[in-house]
């Protein structure tokens, strides 16, 4: 690839690259309001005042076409805008590999997992948590660590369901499962696991199915009192950490869509 502007061709895919980042974390807008699927012009003109001068915009395309092969980016196929991806942000907040040599439940042996973007969560402050957490799970389940494996699924999934609900924070207030106390409906920031799925259930924002697995980690959450362990005999291996773990992807699979 020819790059007239800089003699190092990784500087400037850099640059480029560093015009999506702003776009996610919001410090860039563009004309249809969106931060997250930009369009090359969008992504010409940020890198343009990244660099603090004018750059040739054939130089883009091929640009865009590495940074999608080395997985540092997506190209919509919908709109043909692109997105940044986990590993793109993973060089601009300092976070390890996010595609995962996984020999794990349910899986082909050696089976790549890419952890999801998480698009759909509209508080933002929650997604490098969230990315974080999710790592960390195929970490534990590649090492059996099973309780910490099923922990960290139940907190995801607290976190998942907080946002989807805040989405629809008045109709959840006002549901028949919201929490409350003394009479009065609590804010949705102190509301327990339990309360979370049953009303994200009763506004049917998730699936039956999601709705009888939450209830099931949920439970086994609760083991990170221990004497709950001791005193109720849990059993936590494989299985307890598949179902899980199934339960997260599935709800990050139907909030995707």
């Amino acid at each position: 690839m020819s790059i007239q502007n800089t003699d190092d061709p990784d500087a400037f895919r850099e640059k480029v690259l560093e015009a999506f980042y702003k776009f996610y974390k919001g410090a860039a807008t563009t004309k249809t309001g969106q931060r997250f699927k930009v369009s090359a012009t969008d992504i010409w003109k940020e890198t343009t005042k990244i660099l603090e001068r004018s750059i040739d915009y054939r130089e883009l395309s091929p640009v865009l076409s590495y940074l999608c092969q080395t997985g540092h980016i997506k190209k919509n196929k919908d709109t043909g805008s692109y997105s940044i991806t986990p590993k793109g942000l993973s060089l601009f907040e300092g976070k390890s590999k996010f595609i995962q040599e996984y020999q794990g439940v349910k899986l082909p042996e050696k089976e790549k997992i890419e952890v999801p973007t998480f698009d759909f969560i509209k508080k933002k402050k929650l997604v490098p948590i969230l990315l974080r957490d999710y790592t960390e799970i195929l970490r534990c389940i590649k090492s059996e660590c099973w309780k910490s494996a099923i922990i960290l699924c139940g907190s995801a999934i607290e976190a998942i369901l907080y946002d989807l609900l805040k989405q629809n924070e008045s109709e959840a207030l006002s549901a028949k499962s919201a929490q409350k106390s003394k009479g009065s409906v609590l804010p949705l920031e102190e509301w327990k696991l339990n309360f979370l799925i049953n009303t994200a259930s009763e506004l049917s924002l998730v699936s039956r199915g999601v709705k009888g697995l939450s209830h099931t980690t949920r439970e086994f959450r609760n083991l990170i009192h221990p004497l709950k362990e001791m005193n109720e005999n849990y059993k936590l291996e494989k299985e307890e950490a598949e179902n899980a773990f199934t339960t997260l992807r599935i709800l990050i699979r139907d909030l995707t869509k």
